[in-house]
């Protein structure tokens, strides 16, 4: 398996279009984007990889700045179930825990979101490679 950065936006764009609520209406918006505007460019690998999200100020990985636990960050957990941080994102669903849940990725291709809580455990857990 090789999942890189520009997956991970793939699929967080994929989620968001898939949404029921508009990103660009939550406190957030598009946070993995330049502005936090979908149209915009993703954030710089480095900007994801040691940034926090907007507008609530959590790290996007780990749990503290220096990312010293990936699975516990809230960008990973909140995709999965509601927490601490949250509620399960996108707010009001469809979530990638939902049986049988697929997303279309902007390449055309559909994946489920079993498949993306997969990918994103494995990328998160193998170093985020870019």
């Amino acid at each position: 398996m090789s999942i890189t950065y520009s997956d991970i936006i793939m699929y967080l764009d994929a989620i968001a279009n898939t949404a029921i609520n508009n990103a660009q209406q939550a406190v957030h918006q598009y946070w993995w984007h330049v502005g936090q505007d979908s149209s915009q460019p993703p954030l710089a690998y480095n900007d994801f990889k040691t940034g926090t999200v907007y507008g609530i100020g959590v790290p996007i990985i780990g749990t503290d700045s220096k990312q010293t636990d990936p699975l516990q960050s809230a960008f990973y957990l909140l995709l999965l179930s509601a927490g601490q941080n949250g509620p399960q994102m996108p707010m009001g669903g469809p979530y990638i825990t939902d049986p049988g849940q697929s997303f279309q990725l902007n390449n055309g291709v559909n994946i489920s979101g079993q498949q993306i809580m997969e990918n994103i455990k494995w990328w998160l857990g193998n170093g985020y490679p870019e």
